[in-house]
């Protein structure tokens, strides 16, 4: 880039040479918010000029074998798991994406989304102690939910109840001793989670299907799992009958129990979840180029040079890259030393209330598990560049200017829908700095221009 001034130059050239293991010929490819849907991971897959898939998950392996071509590198964005189709693919996404960072360390890249990060929270609640009776009463629903729209675990099971019975007034008049008896269950309490803590309504019986798929080898025996879920998912959507366990079960040969291990176990040593977790960040600079789940800004404020926990604002975005990225290291590393709650008797009694100081000093990594939920400090993940009316936002003159002084000049994001493909948003040029005063010369500052 001859046409930039001297000091631009410079920049672009640590660009390539700070924070990133590319090189200034690498090509890029990207893909994000995936969000268990297996078909489309499969298609992008086929159309990458990056990846070719060599062979489909067998022979009791989740994981597909693919590789990554010479001269590419991936950067995958974020939101891995959750949702897909009537059979899920979280399991064969998350795998897959953990293996190919296995073989390409240094050329594949895991950005960590709301909906990876949160299954942490999984080893802290739901452990045994928070699924005793006695507690059902008091423990509160997620505190990040407004409180209009907030589910606690005793409404959950109500309506669970009342489904299964088919009078909702019979639910009704059932004390919390005898609902609690009755329905406060693991795989309930997993299905109340992951419907109102964690947007995943219907992962429970996705999850199944996809378990039930993995446990066959041939074509025909796929037929039959994605022609029994979808069976299943059709029926309880249009209403003609509820949600049932013993059904799902006898079509597909799966156990709420083994849904319930299989989630469990994610997260544990060895689990697929925890191996991305493990291998992710949430940032990432390569060239010239900033990728972030969410992005620097939205209407809770700006990201851009924040950590949590740090006074003050980190001035270069890639030392902030940087600073972020170990921010996480820790506090995964304090969630694998205290992966339950210290107290249990204290951490439901805490959960209406995202202010208690005793958060942190209760289980390990929650400063993480609080950073991508809505309402907090502002972050990465959450961000959103788009106007309240839907539309997208460029980047004020201010934060264009501190990107292109570090020789950043791409911002590329995802987690916000916005239609069949990318949206390219052209910011406008940043002016420089005004020249600093010295005694021998005023200096000369640098360019401007960004996108």
């Amino acid at each position: 880039r001859q046409d930039l001034p001297v000091s631009r130059r410079a920049a672009l050239l640590r660009g390539y040479r700070m924070g990133s293991t590319s090189k200034p010929h690498d090509k890029i490819s990207y893909v994000t918010d995936i969000e268990g849907n297996w078909e489309f991971f499969v298609r992008f897959i086929d159309l990458s000029e990056a990846l070719s898939l060599i062979a489909l998950p067998a022979h009791g392996s989740p994981a597909a074998q693919v590789d990554l071509q010479d001269g590419w590198q991936l950067v995958v964005g974020g939101d891995c798991c959750d949702k897909g189709g009537a059979v899920g693919g979280s399991i064969r996404v998350v795998s897959t994406l953990v293996e190919l960072k296995r073989r390409y360390p240094t050329r594949v890249t895991l950005i960590v989304g709301n909906r990876d990060v949160n299954k942490m929270r999984m080893t802290s609640e739901l452990s045994e102690g928070q699924l005793a009776h006695e507690r059902l009463s008091t423990t509160p629903g997620p505190y990040w939910v407004p409180e209009s729209k907030r589910v606690a675990p005793c409404a959950f099971l109500r309506a669970t109840a009342a489904q299964q019975l088919g009078r909702a007034g019979l639910a009704a008049s059932l004390s919390v001793a005898e609902l609690a008896s009755g329905y406060n269950t693991l795989p309930n309490r997993l299905r109340w989670m992951l419907k109102e803590t964690m947007g995943a309504d219907g992962e429970f019986e996705r999850r199944r299907a996809e378990i039930a798929l993995l446990r066959g080898s041939d074509a025909e025996h796929a037929s039959a799992v994605r022609k029994a879920a979808e069976s299943s998912e059709s029926e309880a959507r249009d209403g003609r009958r509820p949600r049932s366990s013993s059904r799902a079960e006898a079509a597909l040969g799966v156990t709420d129990a083994e849904v319930c291990e299989s989630f469990v176990s994610s997260v544990a040593p060895g689990g697929f979840m925890r191996g991305l977790l493990d291998a992710g960040q949430l940032a990432c600079i390569l060239g010239s180029t900033l990728f972030l789940h969410g992005g620097v800004q939205s209407r809770g404020g700006c990201a851009l040079g924040r950590v949590p926990g740090r006074e003050g604002e980190v001035e270069s975005p890639r030392e902030w890259a940087d600073a972020l990225n170990a921010w996480y290291a820790e506090q995964r590393a304090d969630w694998h030393a205290r992966p339950g709650w210290e107290d249990e008797s204290a951490g439901p009694s805490l959960a209406a209330d995202k202010t208690a100081q005793g958060w942190a000093s209760l289980r390990g990594g929650h400063a993480l598990m609080d950073y991508v939920v809505p309402g907090s400090t502002p972050t990465v993940v959450l961000a959103k560049h788009l106007t309240t009316g839907g539309m997208p936002q460029p980047l004020d003159e201010e934060l264009t200017r501190r990107l292109n002084e570090s020789g950043i000049y791409r911002l590329v994001v995802g987690h916000t829908p916005h239609g069949a493909c990318p949206t390219v948003i052209r910011c406008p040029a940043a002016p420089p700095h005004p020249p600093r005063p010295s005694k021998t010369n005023s200096g000369n500052g640098g360019g401007g221009g960004g996108e």
